[in-house]
């Protein structure tokens, strides 16, 4: 036994022992590249015994756990009472209804009472029903109000108007609930942001090095649906477990490696979630994502396949995969390879579901004609008697089986086609007669010893793809599909507003602007495609509109420039790149924030330091309510970015015009310790009052933060009242926090 398996064996056990993580997860995503995968430092986790024990049965080939229905699993609380109030009167079944038949947008206002109105933001949450995050018992439209209160809180927290959410979001009645599934990837294109949500990563301690593996270990990357909504998503947002609470970490920002960064498990850990969401244009790619991946329904797994590739999912699932194969236009050779039925009615080499087929890497392919034809290069030879001695039989189906021994007894001469530089397999086929192109009809495949050197011959040959009706049924389950793309590759003008989608959705091509008119033009919130491309961080597309001249001082309804929304999606070198072009740093949206002022409150550090490099005056620039950027820093609990600030001459004494807060107000106010303890060591003012003579004390004691209440009266801190009379201690008492001390 090698010293690689003795690192896999190892590699396995800390996974499944000391983390306790599923087996069947472990293997299915990492496989042999776990030891590359599995941080040096595990991370902490929080277990319940629950979660320990609901993988206790599963083993490296099955999850128990994954078979479950998790549909009726009982909807989550976010409230310590669990008093089970429910959300009856908003999110109307007939408004819904009707949106979902009409093939509108059933995102919800936040307010629940009306669908959001077009190109408004909305938030999409990405889940799994297994952590009661789905409808559970409720009746169809109900939600526990504090489930709801808590992803609306995130969705206002991240300026968006209206939430998709599945649980809320696709109606019951059928017609209409097929509607909305075959246009539910377009929630997730078009969401401002996507929130990830699972139970096992918001019980994960952030951690920079443990937190693409923990994604890749968790049971929302496990599942098919999700991986849809991953690729589709363009800014997605992760909730861990923070000092106080979920802390919530954009994952290209956050999360993912850098390109740049030296070999190590997180950039291994990276390459596998930014593969999935590179797009899907092979076979194999469809086969490497979904295959591990578990559903509810079988059927889920063609409709997830045909939406990740762009086609409409069709009633039948043999007549989806059709689509999907028509689209793809390709297949490996090695595909072909499978030991299982084939389509009755569709391509003779085709088995009824594509996840018979094996996985296939190599760079040779076989060309999909219109009528499912194959057509490619191989090395083809008769089949006879002694070849058959030299097959291995078992462990094909029987029928199978016997389908290949048949063909051998018919009067049409029966071929063996193998792939170039293999030749310890081959497909059996059977020549067709009368066409001057080699002509065959897919039998099956069969392995044998090799047969290297045995009058093997190179030639391009058509494998049939009508089946053995010969009906030709091929081109039916597609024709809506290609007569839909047709019309799309037909027309030369494309709409500003179709412009602005493509670009809103990362699918407009950079190289492809010229002679188009609509570069410039505004939506109905003024945002123009340069705002989209600067917020979605989109550096090619930014550089291609720039190249074309448009307004790089455009603001939107709200006064944000692009470089306001480059600072909104953390993007640090599309901020450069419109900083280089002259973008201003100064200028004010309608809060009278600056672009600084966002990237603080985002928490985007790179972005932050590089608006203050060569402008250090901006460090204390006035926004809404005349807040600091140390002060949006502090009440969003973004460390290193305070930090970065108070190191570059924050002014630590500096209070909003509300109601006087300075940033140590913001940082108590947030619970993060250390947060408060650098602000304390770099002199903040402990006894600093607002307008209501609040100290941080008053604002710690009502929270019942006891480390931070030890803190602050280690540091000189004077207890006293409010202007009504109140001190730390009634706060804490009214707020039911009597446990804490307040002994000097």
């Amino acid at each position: 036994m090698g010293s690689s398996s003795d690192d896999l064996m190892e590699a396995f056990r800390r996974a499944t022992e000391d983390l306790h993580i599923c087996p069947n997860r472990v293997w299915a995503v990492a496989e042999e590249k776990l030891p590359k995968l599995l941080p040096t430092h595990n991370g902490t986790k929080h277990w319940t015994n629950a979660e320990v024990n609901s993988h206790e049965s599963c083993t490296f080939d099955f999850c128990e756990y994954s078979q479950r229905d998790f549909t009726a699993v009982q909807q989550r609380h976010e409230c310590k009472e669990r008093n089970y109030m429910l959300l009856r009167s908003q999110f109307s079944r007939t408004i819904l209804v009707n949106a979902a038949s009409e093939g509108r947008s059933t995102v919800w206002s936040l307010a629940g009472n009306a669908m959001l109105e077009p190109h408004r933001p909305y938030m999409a949450v990405s889940h799994v029903w297994s952590d009661g995050t789905g409808t559970g018992a409720w009746r169809d439209g109900e939600v526990n109000e504090c489930l709801y209160a808590f992803f609306q809180g995130i969705a206002k927290q991240f300026h968006c108007e209206g939430i998709w959410w599945d649980t809320l979001c696709i109606p019951r009645d059928k017609a209409a609930r097929n509607k909305a599934i075959q246009n539910i990837q377009s929630n997730y294109q078009d969401a401002r942001i996507t929130l990830v949500h699972d139970i096992f990563l918001r019980n994960w301690d952030w951690c920079p090095e443990t937190a693409c593996f923990a994604i890749l270990m968790s049971p929302w990357f496990s599942r098919g649906w999700t991986a849809l909504e991953l690729a589709k998503s363009r800014k997605v947002k992760v909730i861990f477990k923070g000092p106080r609470g979920p802390l919530i970490k954009d994952l290209d920002e956050h999360i993912l490696a850098e390109e740049n960064e030296p070999s190590s498990p997180r950039k291994e850990a990276s390459r596998i979630i930014r593969n999935l969401r590179k797009g899907f244009t092979t076979l194999n790619d469809l086969l490497a994502v979904l295959r591990p991946r578990n559903t509810s329904w079988p059927k889920d797994r063609a409709t997830i396949s045909a939406l990740l590739v762009g086609v409409t999912p069709e009633e039948m699932q043999q007549d989806t995969y059709k689509s999907i194969l028509k689209k793809i236009g390709q297949v490996s050779p090695g595909h072909l390879f499978h030991n299982a039925a084939t389509m009755s009615k569709g391509p003779s080499w085709c088995p009824t579901s594509l996840f018979s087929m094996p996985l296939d890497s190599s760079e040779r392919l076989l060309t999909i004609s219109d009528n499912g034809d194959l057509l490619g290069k191989w090395y083809r030879r008769k089949w006879d008697a002694k070849i058959g001695e030299k097959c291995f039989w078992d462990g094909m189906h029987p029928l199978i089986r016997r389908r290949i021994q048949d063909a051998f007894q018919r009067p049409e001469p029966c071929l063996l086609l193998a792939e170039c530089g293999n030749a310890r397999r081959a497909l059996v086929v059977q020549k067709m007669q009368g066409t001057e192109t080699l002509q065959v009809q897919y039998v099956g495949a069969v392995y044998f010893q090799d047969l290297a050197g045995d009058n093997w011959t190179p030639e391009e040959v058509i494998i049939h793809g009508s089946g053995n009706t010969g009906t030709g049924v091929w081109g039916g389950a597609t024709h809506s599909n290609t007569k839909a793309m047709d019309k799309e590759e037909q027309s030369k003008s494309i709409s500003s507003e179709m412009f602005r989608r493509a670009v809103w959705r990362g699918e407009a091509k950079p190289d492809g602007l010229d002679g188009l008119d609509e570069l410039d033009e505004p939506d109905q919130l003024g945002q123009r495609p340069l705002h989209l491309a600067a917020e979605r961080g989109d550096k090619l597309m930014v550089e291609s509109l720039l190249r074309h001249k448009v307004d790089l001082h455009a603001q939107c309804k709200i006064g944000q420039t692009p470089l306001h929304r480059a600072a909104w999606g953390g993007s640090a070198n599309v901020a450069k790149l419109l900083l280089r072009e002259g973008s201003e740093r100064t200028t004010k949206d309608t809060d009278g924030n600056i672009a600084l002022h966002i990237a603080a409150q985002m928490g985007f550090e790179p972005v932050v330091q590089l608006f203050i490099e060569d402008k250090k005056s901006l460090v204390n620039a006035e926004g809404y309510n005349n807040l600091t950027p140390l002060h949006y820093a502090t009440m969003n609990g973004h460390e290193e970015v305070a930090q970065l600030l108070m190191k570059e001459g924050a002014k630590l004494d500096a209070k909003d015009s509300a109601i006087g807060w300075t940033p140590l107000h913001c940082a108590v106010d947030h619970g993060v310790e250390g947060q408060v303890k650098f602000l304390v060591e770099h002199g903040a003012d402990v006894n600093a009052e607002c307008k209501f003579g609040w100290t941080p004390l008053h604002v710690a004691a009502m929270n019942g933060l006891e480390d931070v209440v030890r803190l602050l009266l280690g540091h000189k801190f004077k207890i006293k009242a409010d202007k009504y009379g109140w001190t730390p201690r009634h706060f804490a008492e009214i707020n039911g926090h009597s446990e804490v001390d307040f002994a000097a």
